[in-house]
């Protein structure tokens, strides 16, 4: 395993879980806990209200209400001791017969009142309008640190009726992006900032911060988009049409709504080694990479739609 992958073998990931086992809950509740903030980058408070492992979750181990991607992902989370064991298609199937009862308000009621899990039934009344309603669609995420075999991936490319995703050991260690990982090193780029106002300021004498609106065009030179890397420490990556995708390449398509597009949307975040604000109307910035917007933005908005705008939000 090279040294920048994830070790997720059993020994190993006792070690990494450790900060998020709860008395009375098993393993796979603290991997999950452990995924949902290092992965799915949410806070420790919202994941402890959104996992709901344990005696009597019908399968569910988690319920997450994904604004953003109009969905609701509902998690299952299963550790195996031995390296070498995979998961194969049973767990999935019943995985998926867990998540075709969150369909139907009948399927949710009977769950409701059968469950002996206060935590899901707590969530399932809480969000049990979401659940019926046509703009949310169910997305069951299933977590292990086991690899996914032949079998596995068979039903998932057969599965067309749910959206099924599985994170399993070598996805989990491919997409960890650890908090000391390098910024990428890139050349000198210079936004133009001229005839817009713009913010800096110093946190604690140590992180110089610039809020300046500047042009696509200049965006798009930025090094590392074709190949990704200017993404590398991006937090989520690859989430595909969410939401907020879909919102930017409606506002970018209408002209009329150009001047307002810093009122709807917050805006690009990018750290970077040097940030140099000493010539006038210019922003310097070398040795940088993008984390806060989505990995392969390509799908949802092209650079040729990007450059449309007069201007974007950085910060």
């Amino acid at each position: 395993m090279p040294e920048s992958m994830l070790n997720l073998d059993y020994t190993n990931l006792v070690q990494i879980i450790q900060p998020y086992k709860i008395p009375g809950r098993e393993e796979a509740s603290a991997f999950l806990s452990w995924f949902l903030v290092n992965i799915y980058r949410l806070n420790v408070i919202e994941v402890q209200n959104i996992v709901c492992d344990g005696r009597g979750d019908k399968g569910i181990d988690g319920i997450y209400i994904n604004e953003n991607e109009e969905s609701i992902d509902i998690f299952q989370s299963k550790t195996v001791q031995n390296s070498n064991k995979t998961l194969g298609d049973t767990q999935l199937k019943e995985f998926i017969g867990s998540l075709k009862q969150l369909e139907t308000s009948e399927g949710i009621d009977s769950m409701i009142s059968t469950t002996g899990n206060t935590q899901l039934k707590n969530l399932l009344m809480e969000y049990r309008d979401i659940f019926i309603s046509s703009r949310y669609t169910i997305h069951g995420i299933f977590v292990t640190n086991a690899i996914k075999d032949s079998n596995a991936e068979s039903f998932l490319q057969a599965t067309s009726q749910i959206k099924l995703e599985v994170w399993d050991k070598s996805l989990i260690s491919q997409m960890y992006v650890p908090s000391d990982k390098a910024i990428p090193a890139t050349s000198e780029i210079a936004f133009d900032v001229f005839g817009f106002d713009y913010t800096q300021y110093n946190v604690a004498n140590t992180a110089k911060v610039v809020i300046a609106p500047v042009s696509a065009v200049d965006l798009i030179q930025m090094e590392g988009i074709e190949n990704q890397q200017l993404f590398d420490l991006n937090l989520r990556k690859g989430l595909g049409k969410t939401k907020v995708n879909k919102d930017i390449t409606k506002s970018i398509s209408e002209p009329s709504e150009h001047i307002n597009f810093l009122l709807y949307h917050n805006g690009i975040t990018i750290i970077c080694d040097s940030l140099d604000t000493s010539e006038k109307d210019k922003v310097k910035i070398q040795g940088y990479s993008v984390v806060n917007v989505r990995k392969q933005v390509g799908k949802t908005l092209t650079l040729k739609e990007l450059s449309k705008l007069q201007i974007f939000y950085v910060v």
